[in-house]
């Protein structure tokens, strides 16, 4: 089974000496583990940071084996959250969340979208979205809350998704009284 994709990388463990296992989100093939032959190499371990987008060569000889990949970075997103470290947190948090939420080889092309838009936004909010859309994706893997805790969050989300439209909204109405 060969195929090229795009997709994030979500998590990186050391297999050998020179290999690692790798796991990565693509949009065409979901959540997908494999291994990296050299990937503690000085050439290609400065770009397999945690949350980079990567095109992605995944080879293996059947569906119930592991494969092999050969990556190459699309975009670094992940150098500048290094200086912040709530931001670095978020990002952790999130791709913790899609590893362990996510089955292994199920597409799900809105939690690709939820990745892609998490570099372009407020991270602190989104980071709030990205538990609670997850959370609608993947009902039955999160802990049953609350009735009112679940409705608690979706009501500050959409405080907070309109309060620039409230304030000008309230603006409006006060210069012209």
């Amino acid at each position: 089974m060969n195929w090229d994709d795009t997709g994030f990388l979500v998590s990186k463990n050391r297999y050998s000496e020179n290999s690692l296992i790798v796991e990565v989100f693509t949009k065409n093939h979901g959540k997908v583990s494999g291994i990296l032959f050299g990937g503690t190499s000085k050439k290609i371990k400065n770009y397999l940071q945690i949350g980079n987008k990567l095109y992605t060569n995944y080879n293996s000889k059947n569906n119930s084996k592991i494969g092999y990949f050969k990556f190459e970075i699309i975009k670094a997103e992940t150098p500048f959250f290094f200086d912040d470290k709530k931001k670095l947190s978020c990002l952790t948090s999130a791709m913790q969340l899609i590893k362990i939420l996510n089955a292994e080889a199920q597409p799900n092309s809105k939690i690709f979208d939820l990745i892609e838009n998490f570099f372009s936004s407020n991270l602190n909010l989104f980071f709030f979205k990205i538990e609670i859309n997850l959370c609608r994706v993947h009902p039955f893997k999160i802990l049953k809350l609350s009735g009112c805790v679940i409705h608690l969050f979706f009501f500050i989300i959409q405080i907070l998704e309109e309060l620039p439209s409230v304030i000008i909204f309230l603006l409006s109405n006060s210069t012209a009284s």
